[in-house]
This record gives C-alpha cells, sequence and structure tokens, in this order.
C-alpha cells in the first residue's frame, strides 16, 4: 500500500532541498555573534556560550518561519519526507537532524489551517515546489542547528574551538581528544540506547497489569515496508505498508514494582504532565483496539492519529476512571481529575531544541487533535528516568531493576550461567573470611566466564547536551568503576577459588562494567577491549550484542 503524498512531497522537496540550503548558509552569516576576531582559540566554556547564542537566534528565525504553517500541517509534511535526505556520516544524524527539524515547526503559533483539504476523506495539503520551499529552509535550518548542538557536545568533552568570521568555530587539533570523541560517536550509532529504558517494559511473555501504553519505534532506511492492517483491530485484515514506524506497546509494570518497595518515599521525582502522558498513551492503546479503523495503516505510516477533540476526551475519562488507582500509587497528588485537564496538561509538553527534546506531543487542528505518537513516545521514556541526584532508596531500587535487566539479557543469551553459577549473582563474594565483591550479574559460554559491575548512569538532558561538569563528572566516576572492578576482577584471577565461590573451572574470567548507555571516556584503559569488540565499559547494547542476547528490548 502507498501513499500518492509521500512521493509528490518527496519529489518537490528533493528539488527545492539544495537552493534552500545555500540560502540559509548565506543567511547564516549574518547570525554569527560580533565582536569575535578571527583566529581566536575559545576554551571550552567560552566555545559553549558562543555557540549557544548561535542556537538561540536559529530558534528565534524558525519561530518566525514557524508561523507560515500550522503545527499539524507541518507534522504533515515533515513525515512524508524521509530521514534519509538528513543522512550523515553516522547513523545518528539523520534522526536528529529531522528529529529537530520537526521540533522547530512546534513553535508555530497559527491556528488556522487554510491550506488543509480533503482527498477522500484524507487530509492533504498542497505538495508543489512552493509549498515545499518553508519545508526545506525550516530542515535546512535544522541542520546547521543540530550541527551548532555537535560542537556545544565537543566543547563539554573538553575541545576547544579556533573562531572564523565566515561559519562556525571549528574544533582546534587534539589527537587523543578527537580519536576518543570518534571513537564514542560511532559506538553510540551503533548503539543509540532503548535496550533498556528505565521503568518500562515492552509487551513479551507477561500480561502487564498496569495497561499497555500505545508506545511506537522508528525504523532506519527509505521508507520500509512494515506491517500494518485494515479495517478493525478485532476484525482485520493483515496488510503491510511502506512506513517509517511499528506499534511498540509498553506498560510500566516494572515501575510500578520499584516505586511499590519504596512506598514511603513521597518525594515527587517526575514531571507534571507525566500522569497525564501515561493516561493518554493507555487511552489511545483503548482506541486502538476499540476503533482503530484507519491508526493499523496511519500510524505505521507516520506516526500520529488524528482523532476527534470531544471523543479523546470521552476515552481519557473511561481509562481514568478504570486507572485512577494504579495512577495515584505511583503519582500521588499529580493524577488528573478529568480527561479535559489530562489533555491541557499534555498541551502544555512542548518543543523544546535544547537540550533537543521532540514535541509537542499535541497538534491542534480545529476540532481535531494530531497526537503525535513518536514524540509521545519519546517524552515518556525521558520523564520516567530519574535523576540520579535525587538519592535515596528510589535509586536504589531502580538500580536493583538495572541488575536484574542485565542479568535477565544473559540468561537468555548463550552466556546463561549454570545454576550454581547464577546463585552467586547478589551474593557477596568472600575471601579469606572478608568482603571481596558482590556480584550484579554473571554469565558463563564454555571455560570462560563473565563478571558484571551494573552502573545505572542515566543518560540525562544535561549529560546529552554536553554540560561540561556533568560530563566530566560522569567520565570521572565511570573511570572509577572500572578501576575498581579491574582491581577486583585481578584478584579473582589471583585466587579463583574463595571462601563461597569457585572458579577454578575457568580458563578465562572476564569483567566489564556496564551502563544503560554508551558513556564518554577519554581514558584508554576505560575503553580498553576485554575481548572481541568487548570493552572494559560497554553500553548495555553492546553487551548484549555480544552475548547475543534474546533481551525482550534488545532484538534478536
Amino acid at each position: 500500500m502507498n501513499d500518492p503524498t509521500i512521493y509528490a512531497v518527496s519529489r518537490a522537496f528533493e528539488s527545492v532541498w539544495p537552493r534552500e540550503q545555500e540560502r540559509v548558509r548565506r543567511s547564516f552569516l549574518l547570525l554569527l555573534p560580533r565582536g569575535y576576531q578571527a583566529g581566536v582559540i575559545l576554551e571550552p566554556a567560552a566555545a559553549t556560550e558562543y555557540l549557544r547564542n548561535v542556537c538561540s537566534r536559529l530558534e528565534a528565525e524558525a519561530r518566525v518561519r514557524a508561523q507560515i504553517y500550522s503545527p499539524a500541517g507541518w507534522l504533515w509534511y515533515f513525515r512524508r519526507i524521509s530521514r534519509e535526505y538528513f543522512a550523515g556520516h553516522l547513523s545518528t544524524t539523520a534522526p536528529a537532524d529531522h528529529g529537530l527539524a520537526e521540533t522547530l515547526t512546534g513553535l508555530s503559533d497559527k491556528t488556522d489551517d487554510m491550506q488543509r483539504g480533503f482527498v477522500d476523506g484524507a487530509v492533504v495539503y498542497p505538495t508543489d515546489e512552493i509549498a515545499l520551499r518553508p519545508v526545506a529552509r525550516m530542515a535546512s535550518l535544522a541542520v546547521a542547528m543540530s550541527q551548532c548542538h555537535a560542537w556545544i557536545r565537543r566543547a563539554g568533552k573538553g575541545t576547544r574551538f579556533t573562531v572564523h568570521v565566515d561559519r562556525l568555530p571549528e574544533p582546534v587539533g587534539d589527537p587523543l581528544l578527537e580519536d576518543s570523541i570518534e571513537q564514542y560517536d560511532e559506538r553510540v550509532a551503533e548503539d543509540p540506547g532503548g535496550t533498556w529504558l528505565q521503568g518500562l517494559r515492552s509487551l513479551d511473555r507477561s500480561v502487564p497489569s498496569m495497561g499497555l501504553l500505545l508506545t511506537v519505534a522508528s525504523l532506519p532506511g527509505l521508507w520500509p515496508v512494515v506491517p500494518s492492517w485494515l479495517g478493525q483491530p478485532t476484525d482485520s485484515i493483515p496488510a503491510q505498508v511502506r512506513g517509517q514506524f511499528v506499534f511498540w506497546p509498553t506498560s510500566l509494570d516494572d515501575l510500578r514494582r520499584a516505586l511499590d518497595r519504596v512506598a514511603d518515599d513521597t518525594r515527587q521525582w517526575w514531571p507534571d504532565a507525566l500522569p497525564s502522558l501515561v493516561l493518554l498513551l493507555q487511552g489511545l492503546m483503548y482506541v486502538l483496539v476499540r476503533d482503530g479503523f484507519h491508526m493499523g495503516v496511519g500510524v505505521p505510516k507516520v506516526g500520529y492519529t488524528t482523532l476527534p477533540r470531544e471523543g479523546l476526551i470521552r476515552a481519557l475519562d473511561w481509562k481514568l476512571e478504570l486507572s485512577r488507582g494504579d495512577l495515584e500509587a505511583m503519582f500521588r497528588g499529580s493524577v488528573p481529575r478529568t480527561g479535559e485537564e489530562a489533555l491541557a496538561r499534555i498541551s502544555e509538553i512542548g518543543p523544546v531544541c535544547w537540550p533537543f527534546q521532540p514535541g509537542p506531543v499535541l497538534r491542534a487542528g480545529g476540532q481535531q487533535v494530531v497526537v503525535d505518537l513518536h514524540a509521545a513516545t519519546q517524552r515518556l521514556v525521558h520523564m520516567v528516568t530519574m535523576p540520579r541526584d535525587l538519592g535515596g532508596d528510589v535509586v536504589n531500587v531502580i538500580s536493583d531493576e538495572f541488575e536484574l535487566f542485565v542479568q535477565d539479557a544473559l540468561d537468555r543469551s548463550s552466556w546463561r550461567p549454570t545454576e550454581r553459577m547464577a546463585t552467586l549473582r547478589g551474593r557477596d563474594l568472600k575471601l579469606t573470611s572478608k568482603k571481596l565483591t558482590d556480584v550484579d550479574a554473571i554469565g558463563q559460554h564454555g571455560r570462560a566466564l563473565l563478571l558484571v559491575s551494573c552502573k545505572n548512569m542515566p543518560h540525562t538532558e544535561r549529560y546529552a547536551a554536553g554540560e561540561y561538569s556533568v560530563v566530566r563528572n560522569v567520565e570521572q566516576r565511570l573511570n572509577e568503576a572500572v578501576r575498581q572492578w579491574d582491581q577486583v576482577i585481578a584478584t579473582v584471577r589471583r585466587h579463583p577459588v574463595g571462601d563461597n565461590y569457585d572458579f577454578s573451572a575457568f580458563d578465562e574470567i572476564l569483567g566489564v562494567v556496564v551502563t544503560p548507555h554508551v558513556m564518554f571516556s577519554r581514558a584508554p584503559e576505560t575503553t580498553a577491549i576485554v575481548k572481541g569488540e568487548l570493552r572494559k565499559a560497554v553500553g548495555l547494547g553492546e553487551l548484549l550484542r555480544f552475548v547475543k542476547s534474546r533481551s525482550r528490548l534488545a532484538g534478536s
């Protein structure tokens, strides 16, 4: 099933895209801060200030241009433009630039939608070159802003920059640092995260008690064929459609179980809008199952759905009546009273250009509401991530959940430990009556033993933004964790038999520190190879690829 509007939009976009890129390059000179002499070296903090200044000016320019179309109209256009047009030398470039362009369009305050039309009951917008010029211009602004973001992140890792009067500052040569950053970027491109999402569980073997959330995952490639269906989900015909998304239902069972263990901790760690967003995604699952006639094709294709405002409010009211108890148990004091109140709170989840957060989740279209499920899923992942500086038992419980997830992933791989080895997980290993360490996760393959130290270092927005002090602090903690684990592994190798463990049957004893995401370090001893492509400090996705796990979120 092909959508002719996708071809029409792509053809017009390809035609005007080069010209609009050149226009943005020429006008970009006017956005560079004045008062800087060419050749001046900017230290990381000064470079960050300079680049953020440029970003602010680009955002102001984008806000003006965003008023050309309504928020719903902009989304219609950009979801018909493949991310492959934004491709760079890293696989993360295309989704980042395309996502930023969509977020910039969320700055539109335009309430009328005069360009919108209907063909066979479907919403359409003009697809000629004149209509696509503003789209290409916005895309070009996003690419320029994304380059600023990339340079800010480099400054956060310690890079200095040389000022130029006719273009952005450029990094000062530092071979060791540049090699470390390049290695990090390549690893992130291979393991962008999402293997373990704090508090979220995808639909796997268990039946969720909290109810499913209608979340989606994006796909790489140029309009791949994805599964869909025609008609009502309860009486549907399987179909295939060219799209960029797949349904990826999740639940909050893991988060609920963790919070139940620390019920006495009443601190609010979540944003006010989170309970309403959870309610929305639960309510949309109900809509999908009961009346999702067009969602089976539309959502996989473009990642959003359009619903009557009043009908959506009724669905939220119904779901709220069923879920209020569970929501109150998790989010005390901030559960909306009505579906209309929930919708109002979700409307406040707007676009954030830096640190980048996609949005808005809702885009108004008269009496219709466009729900961007792709943005909603990403904001949900961000909102349920607890800040580590929250401290207390609640953070420790989430860390425990991470350890259990890693062990579960190892258990689903060829590195599944024997029953005897599995009993050592979570126990203190003792040597000469003294505690040597505790084992967060354990695996074995043939005559090789893998001891894993799990460190739940969240990939926070401040870390993603490249804030120098945050990046440096995480790097120091990671380096220290590797140093300490190296000492433990060295001791175990010297003493394979202890008071309550016996590793004498293994020819290899390997040790790694695993974090939910790949984290940056310039220390060669931290990123050193342990075996194959496995490093001493490893992202969870990298670990699962090494052991070929069938984890519920890791894939194959």
